[in-house]
């Protein structure tokens, strides 16, 4: 599947759903990068997420996922190597939107440093084993399967 790039959302109104993209950093070890969030998920119990985040009116998906990706990791300098799926995310609380996700497989530089925004407070680079054992959304753990497998 070709990774759009010319794709620009310019009116939300009425949608049911946010759309929002996700990065999955394999690095040249075969491991993942997982962000810990910052905020308590349910059961006061912290969750694992990927890098990115809602795409804004008038931004390209590319621009937003590399918008989002800096602003959560301080990563720049990488590249988008393929799209890997998308899903819905139905949110829990009434009256909040539900997410439409799209995750695309990235490659960053090997020396590259992470500095992480308030969003998150831990950043690790995980094998498929440690994959496994994770509270990940199933949306998430495929894409990341997915990506996992071609390396």
């Amino acid at each position: 599947m070709v990774i759009p790039t010319s794709t620009t959302i310019n009116n939300l109104k009425g949608a049911l759903f946010y759309l929002s993209l996700r990065a999955v950093f394999v690095n040249k070890q075969g491991q993942v990068l997982a962000l810990r969030n910052s905020r308590e998920g349910e059961k006061g119990k912290f969750y694992w997420d990927l890098p990115g985040g809602k795409v804004q009116i008038g931004e390209s998906l590319v621009d937003c996922l590399k918008r989002e990706v800096a602003e959560e990791t301080g990563l720049k300098d990488f590249k988008i190597k393929r799209f890997l799926g998308a899903w819905i995310l139905k949110r829990q609380k009434t009256g909040i939107r539900n997410l439409l996700i799209m995750a695309y497989e990235c490659v960053v530089p090997e020396k590259s440093t992470i500095e992480l925004s308030s969003e998150h407070d831990t950043a690790v680079w995980v094998d498929a084993e440690e994959v496994a054992k994770m509270p990940l959304d199933t949306g998430y753990r495929t894409v990341i399967e997915k990506a996992l497998k071609k390396n």
